[in-house]
């Protein structure tokens, strides 16, 4: 059942995202839209500054040798599917993220990271991680940035039920954790649940769930990557030539590499047009 159905109210009028309590919906949360989303009902501030630290309290781990904590901090990452958003067609699974491409990648962000590190901004990290991790797609991103701000995912969806006339459920033991900045650990959250017809859900503000991800590598390669070669190429040889030449260049450079592979190598060559994608994503919000 939708949540505009259970509510009896338009969707348009609906502050959150209206998914289907029983399936999936092909959606999914983006951080670059947390970062600055204006929603009296949800903490969004809060939420942004709890992903940058996840990933900050990562790198930090890396740099200190401590691969142990960080197959910790990845491992506690629980199967989550209450935000009804990701790719399932049938009744929501909730497999859960895939985070040993993202345990791989450690090494590979720290080092674009380290490049960077003075100019980096709020939004820098959960970039990174989006354009460089292989194997790692929106669905599985949004499942971990899910886990991490399920605390405000949770407030918010008791403050949009109170908005309706509806109350959450009180729970006595702790089945959910969510991610706390202070101590830069999991904690387990012992508050409230809702569900309809059986199923648990927690609802996400319209603002920060898209269809199309842009933390993108192949929007990272078309946007930055061919026009940083374009203007390159033109200057050495000194006469025009397009876009589309300069992308079969990138692949002739770059053979059997794949978009993430490309935008890894080339950001580490050329860390400042990571810098120009990041800043023009984190405006574009």
């Amino acid at each position: 059942m939708k949540i505009s159905d259970y509510f009896k109210v338009n969707p348009k009028d609906l502050n959150c995202v209206d998914v289907d309590s029983s399936t999936d919906i092909k959606f999914y949360l983006d951080p670059t839209k947390i970062a600055l989303c204006k929603n009296k009902y949800f903490r969004g501030d809060i939420a942004s500054k709890k992903i940058e630290d996840f990933f900050e309290t990562l790198l930090n781990l890396k740099e200190q040798g401590k691969t142990k904590e960080i197959k910790d901090i990845l491992n506690d990452i629980h199967e989550i599917n209450d935000t009804h958003l990701g790719n399932s067609k049938v009744k929501s699974k909730g497999h859960g993220p895939k985070v040993i491409p993202l345990q791989n990648s450690i090494s590979k962000i720290y080092d674009v990271e380290s490049k960077v590190e003075k100019e980096i901004s709020l939004l820098t990290l959960p970039i990174m991680f989006g354009l460089f991790v292989e194997d790692f797609g929106p669905d599985s991103y949004s499942d971990i940035i899910t886990s991490i701000i399920y605390e405000e995912l949770e407030e918010y969806t008791e403050k949009i039920l109170g908005k309706n006339h509806q109350h959450a459920i009180h729970l006595d033991i702790p089945d959910r954790k969510s991610w706390n900045e202070n101590t830069h650990s999991w904690q387990k959250i012992n508050k409230k649940y809702f569900s309809i017809n059986g199923d648990r859900i927690v609802f996400v503000p319209k603002k920060i769930a898209v269809r199309n991800h842009s933390l993108s590598s192949v929007s990272y390669v078309n946007s930055i990557v061919l026009k940083f070669v374009k203007k390159s190429w033109e200057k050495k040889h000194g006469v025009k030539t397009t876009q589309k030449k300069m992308a079969a260049l990138v692949k002739s450079e770059y053979p059997q590499m794949r978009s993430k592979q490309i935008a890894y190598m080339i950001g580490l060559k050329n860390p400042r047009e990571f810098l120009q994608f990041a800043n023009r994503t984190s405006k574009i919000i």
